[in-house]
């Protein structure tokens, strides 16, 4: 079984009812994180929120479901099946945090890094 993660939440409120909807219209789905996020919520953006993941057969009958909840689909690459097609990576929490914390100048912390002159 492929597991296609079809949305992320920050917090289990709405991914539960997101999850009961989807199953409802008889797609199995399956929460991801969701203990983690709850016992460490500071940490949620880092590991990515709840994701909610559902088999990747079951997509056509989860689209009609989340069209009906006036949801926007995911956009899945048709050769690789892959959910990563956006051109946007700025959403990357990883580079956000290098450009952040780098030691070239910095303008977020109004600092130029390591540069000492003796």
């Amino acid at each position: 079984m492929e597991l296609l993660t079809i949305k992320t939440f920050d917090n289990a409120i709405d991914a539960h009812l997101y999850k009961s909807k989807l199953e409802s219209g008889g797609v199995l789905c399956f929460l991801f994180d969701e203990n983690m996020n709850n016992i460490y919520p500071t940490y949620g953006n880092l590991i990515g929120g709840i994701k909610l993941k559902i088999n990747l057969k079951d997509w056509e009958k989860a689209k009609i479901v989340l069209l009906e909840l006036g949801d926007e689909l995911i956009k899945i690459c048709p050769n690789c099946l892959s959910v990563n097609v956006d051109a946007k990576t700025e959403d990357n929490v990883w580079k956000n945090l290098i450009k952040i914390f780098s030691l070239k100048k910095n303008k977020y912390l109004g600092m130029s890094g390591l540069s000492y002159r003796v």
